[in-house]
């Protein structure tokens, strides 16, 4: 392991109930260890709060409206207002918890939704609209209780009862299979970060009380990829957004533009003015565009890594409640690029 590895907490204290670490980007887009100072004393990181609130509420108004034009998911409808008004307010003043319970409700809704019963096939699905406002919705909701102190705790008790020792098992390969490719991938993060991501990841199922292993190096890995993962979208975007000026424009590069509006969502969970460079990337023309373009483009260490790595990523995703908000992501990338590293 790397020096900074001594700094990581023991299994030990992990069984304690050691708080999972934080991480944000640094000036070059590399994932580092974020300051204590990041957390309120109820261990919300507020900055990342008050970046992913306006995109949870667009989200669900988006949802909302899509499906007020149809009577059918009265359910689905149900739910989404429920989350609406429950994010209705400033960070400081959210009842977590009762986020986290009508994300549980929202998903359940979902479910019902995209999947009818056999015994119900005359019930309609989902039309586009609704469905990618939904998706939306979803993959926003996963980092938004990540960030904080009291969803994680609900998650974790969640995660207790849902992992059952061959899905830590599984969760353990894949996660220390790309962490340990983070860990020695200097251009997508800091070695202090990266180690701690692996040394994190190890220690899942592991120990006297394999469970709480499982939360804390599930948490982990989480924290890491709520910037990894959204950032790889970005320079999905940025490659296609920077396309020279009459190029041909593939069925890629259409599917790229088509999911912009998601792809700033993914940008406003980064920090950092991401979004307005997605804006602007798509907006504007000339110099301004290519200096909005340039940056996004230094993210595209995380989009090879995704590429690269997207079997194993999607596994967790599948196999880990908390973190099937990556899914869409992963999904995006891939088909942007057939599968292949650029």
């Amino acid at each position: 392991m790397l020096e900074a590895s001594r700094n990581i907490p023991s299994i030990s204290n992990v069984c304690a109930g050691t708080p999972p670490p934080h991480f944000a980007l640094d000036d070059e887009s590399k994932i580092v260890l974020a300051q204590p100072s990041a957390l309120d004393p109820a261990g919300n990181n507020l900055s990342r709060l008050r970046q992913l609130l306006p995109a949870a509420r667009q989200a669900a108004d988006n949802l909302a409206e899509a499906l007020a034009a149809t009577n059918a998911f009265p359910e689905l409808k149900r739910s989404v207002a429920s989350y609406r008004a429950a994010i209705d307010t400033e960070a400081e003043a959210v009842a977590w918890g009762t986020v986290f319970g009508f994300g549980v409700i929202l998903e359940s809704a979902a479910a019902a939704a995209e999947r009818p019963e056999p015994a119900d096939q005359m019930r309609p699905r989902l039309e586009d609209a609704p469905k990618s406002s939904l998706d939306a919705l979803l993959a926003i909701h996963g980092p938004l209780i990540l960030a904080t102190g009291e969803g994680r705790e609900l998650t974790e008790e969640s995660d207790r009862f849902a992992l059952a020792p061959d899905i830590q098992s599984s969760l353990r390969a894949d996660a220390t299979e790309v962490a340990r490719r983070l860990a020695s991938d200097a251009r997508v993060t800091d070695p202090s970060a990266g180690t701690l991501v692996l040394d994190a990841a190890e220690v899942i199922g592991q120990g006297t009380r394999p469970n709480r292993g499982a939360v804390f190096g599930l948490a982990t890995f989480g924290h890491a990829a709520t910037l990894l993962i959204p950032g790889a979208a970005v320079a999905t975007f940025a490659a296609w957004a920077g396309a020279e000026p009459g190029a041909v424009v593939t069925m890629a590069a259409g599917l790229v533009l088509r999911e912009s509006d998601r792809v700033k969502e993914a940008a406003r969970v980064l920090g950092g003015g991401y979004d307005r460079l997605v804006d602007t990337a798509r907006d504007q023309a000339g110099l301004v565009r290519a200096q909005a373009v340039a940056r996004l483009r230094n993210l595209t260490p995380s989009r090879d890594f995704v590429l690269t790595n997207a079997a194993p990523l999607s596994r967790i995703a599948a196999n880990s409640p908390r973190l099937r908000w990556m899914q869409w992501y992963i999904d995006f990338i891939m088909r942007s690029y057939g599968g292949r590293v650029p």
